[in-house]
């Protein structure tokens, strides 16, 4: 089953949830942050409008962050050595929540849309997991041959004032560096000189936090299997530059990232495609509940804020704990 009640879904044969709209068939796929990847054909695509009525229960204990303040404030330290000796600009470092889980991740899917209907939400399932992703995040869609990405970065609470995300030099670095690593990641399949960034630090309101994003567009000038591999992983989520601030990533991190950070979407034959970068992002296996959250560090980062930041964003999940 997939679901993405975003923009639309969609639905492979048995799904139970209801829809609005038949669109062009396709494919759906999912991909980890490691590169590893599913596609199925959906002989459904569907508008998707509401899951109010949906029916399920799930419990969620013991909800808690990976690492202490003091051991995530060595990371930190760690990640500034190598700015500071020119190995990375910005590290993306995230710390993984866990939980004990029990019943219905699709309940717990359904319960943290309603909570916060993220756009580029996204459900997946099968026997042995489960993926509930509460992603506001675009990495990249397609339409009338338009490629249009929406990096995010930049944090603060949904109760602090928006504004200083808008004065904070910080806030302001973080995601130009990456807007800039996603211009030139589009230039790679993109008709020359149509690159374009068309917003840059725009607000987005979310139910725990507020972001600012940024709107990057330009017109696609290879076949459409060439746009993941150009994009993929989304900057936001790695740093730049990209391999070797993955390669750190991969180093200092104490878990594998999987689907967190990957990408979720579709391609319709029509040749409409639209893929989400896998933030906010829960696996439900083996009676376990793994939300990681985390955020981009430069070299004037403050440890606290950060761990702080971790905290807010895993906020949709740690408000669903008993």
């Amino acid at each position: 089953m997939f679901v993405s009640p975003g923009r639309s879904f969609v639905a492979i044969p048995g799904t139970h949830l209801k829809s609005e709209k038949t669109k062009n068939a396709g494919w759906f796929g999912y991909f980890s942050y490691d590169g590893a990847k599913c596609w199925k054909y959906c002989s459904r695509v569907f508008e998707f409008k509401d899951l109010g009525d949906y029916n399920g229960e799930f419990e969620l204990k013991n909800f808690r962050p990976g690492l202490s303040r003091k051991k995530y404030a060595e990371k930190i330290g760690e990640i500034k050595k190598l700015l500071r000796e020119g190995e990375t600009y910005q590290v993306n470092f995230a710390q993984e929540f866990k939980g004990d889980f029990s019943g219905d991740p699709l309940a717990f899917f359904c319960e943290m849309y309603k909570r916060n209907p993220a756009e580029m939400s996204f459900y997946y399932e099968e026997d042995d997991f489960a993926i509930c992703s509460n992603s506001p995040e675009r990495l990249v869609s397609l339409r009338d041959g338009v490629l249009r990405s929406e990096p995010i970065k930049g944090t603060v609470g949904a109760g602090e004032d928006p504004e200083n995300l808008l004065r904070s030099e910080k806030a302001y670095a973080e995601l130009t560096m990456i807007v800039d690593l996603m211009r030139n990641d589009l230039a790679k399949i993109s008709v020359p000189g149509s690159v374009v960034v068309k917003k840059h630090q725009a607000l987005m309101k979310q139910a725990n936090v507020w972001h600012t994003y940024s709107v990057i567009e330009s017109r696609l000038a290879a076949p459409v299997e060439a746009i993941l591999p150009a994009l993929f992983p989304g900057g936001s989520v790695t740093g730049c530059p990209k391999k070797r601030t993955m390669e750190i990533i991969d180093k200092l991190e104490n878990f594998k990232r999987g689907v967190y950070c990957g990408s979720a979407g579709y391609i319709l034959d029509s040749g409409e495609a639209d893929f989400n970068i896998m933030i906010r992002t829960g696996v439900v296996s083996d009676g376990r509940l793994s939300f990681p959250a985390g955020g981009g560090i430069l070299i004037d980062s403050n440890a606290d804020e950060e761990y702080d930041e971790t905290l807010k964003k895993a906020a949709v999940v740690s408000g669903l704990t008993k």
